[in-house]
């Protein structure tokens, strides 16, 4: 098995069968996944690691009978030896996507991903894992105002609207406060891992990893009651406006919803690296 190789073994035929079909191994090249088991209704039974979020690269006729297999629930084995597993029956999407020499199929929750929550409960929930063209993209036209700090400013205006579209809370609609709210759930994630976890972190619901090719941001499992969201909001808005009243400046922007994104271009900004 190669470093990134992910293989299904099917099982074989009883014996009296074992005459009419031959035994196969179906492998892809892994490029990463993401488990967060806390963040959704994942399976708990046996020990198999359950991805929100797969992608894995291979030919037509490689990629067609691993993702039959492993869609029916068939566990694929890691280089690495860990054991992934898709649920029979979920809510996961599936994507694929022709690349140069190759196709990547891709299945994730957008219920995690998505911009759009499909409701708003109890919990704050989602894995902001943006693209890294269209950080890039936003951050070019922001350069002139925030300079050193303008892909962190891109990060922070998408990261500050997932928030707003899942709590009833204002937001100050003004993209410095963005930034403040960014770095501070980032800091907040070294305290708190459970609340704002990276993958890798002790106690984070976070884990996985993803090859740099994927183009994705380092992602970031953000999992949060309702009153402890609304309490963050509140901290950091009133030191916002501690910090801009000391500054001079006494107007701030009415609050109103942010980012407004047509719904078909959700997918792009939230996820699909290869459509860039």
């Amino acid at each position: 098995m190669s470093l990134n190789e992910l293989c299904i073994s099917p099982p074989e035929a009883s014996p009296k069968k074992k005459h009419q079909r031959k035994s196969r191994i179906f492998s892809v090249r892994l490029l990463g996944y993401l488990a967060a088991n806390a963040l959704w209704d994942a399976p708990t039974s046996g020990k198999h690691i359950r991805p929100a979020w797969i992608a894995y690269l291979g030919t037509d006729q490689e990629l067609r009978p691993f993702t039959a297999n492993f869609r029916g629930g068939q566990p694929a084995l890691t280089y690495s030896g860990k054991t992934l597993a898709m649920p029979k029956k979920s809510a996961h999407r599936w994507v694929t996507q022709r690349v140069p020499g190759a196709s990547v199929t891709m299945a994730y929750l957008p219920e995690l991903f998505h911009l759009e929550p499909a409701i708003v409960d109890e919990h704050c929930r989602f894995i902001f894992a943006p693209p890294r063209w269209w950080v890039e993209a936003q951050a070019a036209t922001l350069t002139a105002e925030f300079g050193d700090d303008a892909h962190d400013a891109a990060r922070a205006a998408l990261f500050t609207a997932f928030l707003d579209r899942r709590t009833p809370m204002p937001i100050v609609n003004d993209l410095r406060f963005h930034l403040q709210l960014y770095r501070a759930a980032l800091e907040a994630s070294r305290n708190h891992p459970r609340a704002f976890g990276h993958a890798g972190r002790d106690g984070s619901h976070l884990s996985g990893s993803h090859d740099p090719g994927c183009g994705l941001e380092t992602p970031l499992a953000v999992y949060l009651s309702q009153d402890t969201l609304r309490r963050f909001i509140v901290e950091q808005t009133a030191l916002f406006h501690q910090q801009e009243l000391a500054a001079g400046r006494h107007r701030f922007a009415p609050p109103r919803p942010l980012l407004p994104l047509p719904t078909g271009q959700l997918e792009q900004l939230c996820l699909d690296f290869a459509f860039g």
